[in-house]
């Protein structure tokens, strides 16, 4: 190479930063080059929501009533009492779960964008002390460069007490023996093949 094209391309790499180019430093490694996109990500909590959910109850089969085809009539709790020795049905209550849907501001410092995105979200008590964690991958694909944008995730089956509270994080860096914990570095990697 000419030494005045090796000139222009130093001074180009130099001015890189400041005219939003890249350069020759962009990492080959496409586990690396996910890294670097993820280090330009923040997500932070804005609310969440706790949900009572029913749970499908496994019901008994159904056995037919002393007199023939006559069912029984459903009634409450507070009406139960004495209500078996009549004929009538008795309706167990129904088990809850919780479910939790989380408010999420995800920003982005940089241009280069990733379909979607690793955070580790974890449940703390009214101590502070962690309850439970999960590793939640949400679409950022409207994501861009800017103040951020509000995205939602639901967490089923919660043991929510009053009280406790969530953190969201975008970890980095991830150490190379996690990254397979997290789905963009293996969409990304496929996607680069």
């Amino acid at each position: 190479m000419p030494r005045k094209s090796i000139l222009a391309l130093s001074a180009l790499c130099l001015a890189a930063p400041v005219l939003g180019l890249a350069c020759a430093s962009e990492p080959e490694d496409p586990a690396e080059q996910v890294s670097e996109i993820r280090s330009r990500y923040s997500a932070r909590l804005n609310g969440f929501v706790v949900h009572q959910v029913p749970q499908d109850p496994v019901a008994p089969p159904a056995e037919p009533s002393a007199e023939g085809s006559d069912e029984a009539e459903p009634v409450a709790d507070d009406e139960a009492e004495g209500a078996e020795d009549e004929g009538v049905e008795v309706l167990e209550p129904v088990p809850l779960a919780q479910a939790v849907t989380l408010d999420i501001l995800v920003a982005l410092e940089g241009r280069e964008t990733l379909p979607g995105l690793t955070l580790d979200v974890t449940q703390v008590d009214a101590q502070e002390e962690e309850k439970a964690s999960w590793k939640v991958y949400l679409d950022v694909a409207d994501v861009h460069r800017g103040p951020g944008t509000q995205v939602s995730y639901r967490l089923e089956d919660v043991d929510y007490v009053e009280g406790d509270g969530f953190h969201v994080e975008v970890r980095h860096p991830v150490p190379a023996a996690e990254r397979g914990e997290y789905r963009e570095f293996q969409e990304y990697t496929e996607g680069s093949e």
